[in-house]
């Protein structure tokens, strides 16, 4: 497992520089145009499945899983949720998004980063509650793309915390 103090240092860089400016980009169109096109992520699944084949700090089983655990929860939640007019509450483009996050991560950092989307995105709807934002769509985008950052880069660095700290 790496951190960040030895990200250069081994080939994980391979995946975290084409991982950040990808869902940055993605986030930067979820919010200008409501979508995340399959341009930009499908290409992305393709790429990091293939490198993970090659370097992956748990076993690939772990990125395999994550991303269909990842999408698939997020695709249950859009067949679930009833539409809102014509939209889906949840798009497509969020569910291959988290499946991409998730052939990244892997389970373990899958797992802090839904719960920190989770974190993140109800902060959020609470501030657009209180300004009452008025069409009432709030792009999904960057939450996945912050939660998956943080959880990529200092995920590990946080297991190793809370296990000296939090557990006794």
């Amino acid at each position: 497992m790496y951190s960040v103090s030895t990200f250069f240092h081994t080939w994980e860089w391979i995946v975290g520089i084409p991982f950040a400016a990808l869902i940055v980009a993605a986030s930067f169109l979820d919010i200008r145009t409501r979508e995340i096109p399959d341009i930009l992520i499908l290409p992305g699944i393709a790429y990091f499945t293939l490198v993970r084949i090659w370097i992956h700090p748990d076993s690939y089983s772990s990125h395999l899983i994550a991303g269909l655990v990842a999408g698939g929860l997020f695709y249950l939640i859009a067949v679930l949720v009833p539409k809102k007019g014509d939209k889906y509450e949840v798009g497509g483009g969020d569910i291959k998004f988290l499946a991409l996050t998730g052939i990244v991560l892997g389970v373990k950092l899958t797992i802090l980063s839904l719960a920190l989307l989770s974190l993140i995105g109800t902060f959020a709807a609470i501030v657009f509650l209180i300004v009452r934002r008025r069409d009432g769509i709030i792009p999904f985008g960057p939450f996945i793309a912050g939660a998956a950052l943080i959880s990529y880069y200092f995920g590990y660095e946080f297991f190793r915390w809370s296990l000296t700290h939090i557990v006794v």
